[in-house]
């Protein structure tokens, strides 16, 4: 990852863990107390996936770790405080685009399977005289379910796979590993920095 990436990174998880440990303002007492909250694995685990999401928030997988942030209520007061209002307002309305696209998906996706459905058996046959012509063995039953069992796993580890074809998800496969290797030299970095 490039040192662009890293200084955004560390600003946007340094602002997010302050107002963190800052907390809210106390309901007890005069109302002028400020609750501090102690530096937790939670509390700096939700900076980390805060300053993640917003940093790359143009990629598939940034956008749905954003709205998935955005969608728990105990969470998205963090999101107000890590970002200017206008930022705030805009991607709360980049959430509620993104759900409006999902349900738009879902759909497609029932109808495709519909069509799927009637068209199964013409398109197996053409499918497998394709496959005896070019002389390509076809695979085994046991490594087409092993490529399904992997494409589920992987899909249920990239936020937002669930809802992605397969070459968009390699590629935000390997996008999301190229940010969480950032993320990683960046925390372990400002950790031998505090030592």
């Amino acid at each position: 990852m490039n040192s662009s990436f890293k200084k955004l990174y560390l600003k946007r998880f340094l602002r997010v863990l302050k107002s963190l440990r800052k907390g809210t303002r106390g309901s007890q007492g005069s109302g002028d107390e400020v609750a501090e909250v102690p530096c937790s694995s939670r509390t700096i685990k939700l900076a980390a996936d805060v300053s993640l999401a917003l940093t790359a928030n143009r990629s598939a997988w940034g956008r749905a770790l954003l709205n998935r942030i955005s969608s728990d209520e105990k969470k998205r007061p963090v999101l107000r405080n890590a970002l200017e209002p206008s930022k705030f307002k805009a991607v709360m309305a980049q959430r509620a685009k993104y759900q409006s696209c999902l349900m738009l998906r879902a759909s497609l996706k029932q109808a495709h399977m519909q069509h799927h459905k009637i068209c199964s058996r013409q398109s197996s046959l053409s499918l497998y005289r394709f496959l005896c012509s070019k002389r390509i063995e076809p695979a085994t039953s046991s490594e087409v379910e092993e490529f399904k069992r992997r494409t589920r796993q992987l899909k249920r580890l990239i936020p937002g796979g669930k809802s992605m074809d397969m070459p968009c998800l390699l590629g935000e496969t390997a996008h999301y590993i190229a940010y969480l290797t950032g993320q990683v030299q960046v925390l372990q970095s400002l950790l031998n920095s505090a030592i």
